[in-house]
């Protein structure tokens, strides 16, 4: 990723040094003529009008070659930007049904802690299924998080900005997942219990309330930013 950047920084140097090598032969010509006047531009034999020529040549070879280095890592970074634009689209498209699963399991769970606090037991194999279904979500969420960071190192902040909106909705969900599993520790005393109890139900309340807590309206949500999000990583593809 670092490597990415550096690339893209080195190609704004390019020019710099195209036009460095131009303005240095344009000095030596003028100091030259300086010292020597108009005849520093005089040529007195072939061998001199030889040398000449070698010179400007040199000059034009060092110009034409960075133009050409230029452009070539132009491509290659358009190929790159291609390329991960790719991997992007498919981690997404992964990551949307898992989305969705998180905040069902975070609606069911806080019911459980809202309505079952004065009856605290909880099944060990419903815990343990909560656990398992939690663990596949973070795998997941871990590889978008590695995208994002990946893609705001390749395409700035823009990019980043679309992917903190789905994680502030998906961390909330995930916090009451994780609040939920706390809860049903039966070690606890009552009074933690309980405190977590209402951490959890007021996490999804906010969820509730910036969202709401139907199915169909947490997936227009989600396809919403969803597209946004996929709409700038496809204007990275190239036109094939």
């Amino acid at each position: 990723m670092g490597f990415h950047v550096l690339w893209r920084g080195s190609m704004r140097k390019d020019w710099v040094v195209s036009i460095g090598c131009i303005s240095l032969f344009a000095a030596g010509a003028i100091w030259g003529a300086t010292l020597r006047g108009v005849g520093f531009f005089k040529v007195n034999n072939i061998h001199e009008f030889a040398e000449t020529l070698a010179g400007f040549a040199t000059v034009l070879g060092v110009v034409l070659a960075i133009t050409e280095y230029s452009s070539w890592k132009a491509r290659a970074l358009a190929q790159a930007d291609h390329e991960l634009s790719k991997k992007a689209l498919a981690i997404i498209r992964a990551y949307e049904p898992q989305a969705l699963d998180i905040f069902l399991m975070a609606k069911t769970l806080a019911k459980n802690m809202y309505s079952q606090v004065r009856f605290r037991n909880q099944p060990v194999e419903h815990v343990e299924r909560v656990r398992e279904n939690l663990n596949m979500f973070k795998k997941y969420h871990s590889d978008i998080c590695a995208l994002a960071l990946e893609c705001r190192d390749s395409w700035g902040g823009d990019v980043w900005d679309s992917f903190e909106e789905i994680f502030s909705f998906t961390n909330q969900c995930k916090m009451v997942v994780e609040l939920y599993l706390r809860w049903s520790n039966e070690e606890l005393k009552d009074a933690v219990r309980d405190n977590i109890a209402e951490k959890g139900v007021a996490t999804f309340d906010v969820i509730s309330i910036f969202i709401g807590e139907g199915k169909e309206a947490v997936e227009s949500h989600l396809r919403d930013r969803l597209e946004i999000l996929m709409s700038k990583i496809k204007a990275k593809q190239l036109t094939i």
